[in-house]
């Protein structure tokens, strides 16, 4: 299983199916990235993308006992991946950083 990409710009479903995954993923990882994210390692690239447990209550709008909307249709993209090694490789692919910040729920 590859990388699954959700952004509002790909798919009109988007937030649906970023919380199917979710659900269907609890174990998997979520890279939040920028939209904007370009390969360049830009500075805004390296301040907020971060890579989550797919359980991991700052991403996942299954979590918490209010509705919570605008996961993947504002500033961000989630790229989502069964395992860790996947996650990274691909935020930095997408991001060009060399190295990329992990949130602390992992």
């Amino acid at each position: 299983m590859g990388v699954k990409i959700f952004r509002s710009e790909l798919q009109p479903d988007s937030e649906s199916a970023y919380r199917q995954w979710l659900n269907d993923n609890p174990d998997g990882y979520v890279i939040n990235a920028l939209k904007t994210a370009s390969g360049k390692a830009s500075k805004s690239d390296e301040r907020f993308t971060r890579i989550h447990r797919a359980n991991c209550k700052r991403i996942n709008p299954l979590l918490g006992l209010t509705e919570k909307k605008g996961f993947t249709t504002g500033r961000y993209q989630k790229l989502c991946a069964a395992t860790f090694e996947l996650a990274e490789r691909e935020a930095r692919s997408v991001t060009g950083l060399a190295r990329v910040k992990k949130c602390l729920c992992i």
